[in-house]
């Protein structure tokens, strides 16, 4: 090729397959035939393997990165849409988007999670605050940890409790036993 620049090669090899591009297609196509192996059978033969180097590299930090990226052009570029997206899910499902961060977090520390309904929850616990034991109005109330994702607690149905926004608040990651408090109810 005579051109050494990248931007002028790069020109050059873009104009050559806009002019030759049925000339490659049918290049591309006889290929192809020929190499059946080569062109994409082998994805076909090996769905779990073709899964498992996708999920590795998804996994992986290049992956995450990647992803995020794109994720986040995609919904600069889609904004109205996004948006949308984002309203009727949190209507048709709220309980998980709710907890949305909570899940993320325990499965990001590898503590277990479960999905599992605020409404049952609530019901459960009959609107009690486990920490001071009164009624809980709607506005004030909380799912509260017993156990703090922080602290190797779980994101499951049996590890949360209703509160009161102060009460938890006031408690933090564990300064009063919860465990303890739920007996006395």
């Amino acid at each position: 090729m005579p051109y050494k620049d990248p931007a002028i090669r790069k020109a050059y090899l873009a104009a050559y397959n806009q002019r030759n591009k049925e000339r490659l297609r049918l290049s591309k196509a006889a290929y192809r035939k020929r190499q059946p192996a080569k062109s994409g059978g082998w994805r076909k033969n090996n769905p779990e393997r073709v899964k498992e180097i996708k999920r590795k590299y998804y996994m992986s930090e290049k992956g995450k990165a990647q992803t995020a990226k794109a994720s986040k052009k995609w919904r600069a570029a889609h904004l109205e849409q996004s948006r949308a997206a984002h309203r009727l899910g949190s209507r048709l499902h709220p309980q998980w988007w709710q907890s949305g961060n909570s899940i993320r977090r325990a499965r990001k520390l590898n503590n277990g999670y479960e999905k599992y309904s605020r409404a049952d929850v609530i019901k459960r616990d009959r609107s009690i605050c486990h920490i001071c034991q009164k009624k809980v109005p709607a506005k004030n109330l909380v799912l509260d940890h017993l156990i703090p994702i922080s602290k190797g607690g779980s994101d499951t149905f049996n590890n949360v409790a209703v509160a009161h926004r102060r009460c938890n608040l006031q408690r933090g990651t564990g300064r009063i036993p919860a465990q303890l408090l739920l007996g006395v109810a």
